[in-house]
């Protein structure tokens, strides 16, 4: 921690061997980036994105809450910016410059401002540079990487909990994935779900072996999907980016390549654990 002209504070972050430098003049950031779900992420690499901290300046931005922290909709392109603003916090990715910006405005919810915006930040910045994150949740068995992926209640923290005692969990809800020298890895986040009370958030990796598409079943099964299955099941977990066509090529692209690499299954699971026999 040093100062600097930019902030008071400065940090480099890093995900997905991704490091950016965070700066602000914030004190409640500084101990956000010390406490334990993101000091495992704190880096000395050469970083390769900026993001500037500061409260709103135009107090007349401070609007009145909305019901929701987060809406993926809110999400915009517009003339090489992504741009994102909410009742909590303005963003800006300016891909041109390597900076973006997020400006508080309500000191309450600073911690998952913050947050949300990583999230939106990496989801970008790693579209552009090999990788994807999605809604899913992703574990480390034997050294090697496995994806779990299906819609809201289909069990993606029951599969997580029942391998807390066999595994590394990476999260039970974001998957970071990208392609690091010609191979597929996954990687631990501060991303995390309701497990994210229970367990320490670990920045380590493995390479990408399998995924599957789950879902609550009265018995365990196991069936290959072919290519356009997977990738349209897939398609739907690519989380924080813009709904615009320049977006929706590039996560097109990118989920095409996964899928010629890695076979993708459907699961059909038990809650009773038994399922973990099926898994390749």
């Amino acid at each position: 921690m040093k100062k600097t002209e930019e902030g008071k504070y400065r940090y480099i972050f890093s995900i997905a061997e991704f490091p950016i430098k965070i700066f602000s003049d914030i004190n409640a950031v500084s101990k956000i980036m010390n406490d334990r779900k993101h000091k495992s992420f704190l880096s000395k690499s050469k970083p390769l994105f900026r993001l500037m901290v500061s409260k709103v300046k135009n107090k007349n931005m401070r609007l009145k809450p909305d019901k929701e922290l987060f809406n993926l909709a809110d999400i915009k392109y517009d003339k090489g910016y992504i741009l994102y603003q909410n009742s909590y916090f303005n963003g800006k990715i300016d891909f041109s410059s390597k900076i973006a910006r997020l400006e508080l405005k309500d000191e309450n919810k600073i911690g998952e401002s913050i947050d949300i915006f990583l999230k939106i930040l990496y989801s970008n910045i790693l579209l552009n540079n090999n990788g994807i994150v999605m809604h899913s949740s992703n574990l480390i068995i034997n050294k090697k990487g496995y994806c779990f992926f299906g819609g809201s209640g289909s069990g993606k923290t029951t599969i997580s909990t029942s391998a807390i005692n066999k595994s590394t969990i990476l999260s039970d809800d974001v998957t970071i994935i990208r392609k690091i020298r010609g191979k597929y890895r996954i990687f631990g986040s501060c991303f995390w779900g309701n497990l994210g009370f229970r367990i320490d958030p670990t920045n380590s990796s493995a390479e990408l072996r399998s995924m599957y598409n789950i879902i609550k079943h009265k018995s365990n099964i196991l069936r290959t999907i072919n290519k356009k299955y997977s990738m349209l099941r897939l398609l739907t977990t690519a989380s924080f980016l813009p709904a615009d066509k320049r977006t929706y090529k590039k996560v097109l692209e990118r989920l095409d390549d996964i899928t010629d690499n890695f076979p993708v299954y459907e699961l059909y699971f038990k809650k009773d654990c038994s399922f973990w026999s099926k898994i390749r």
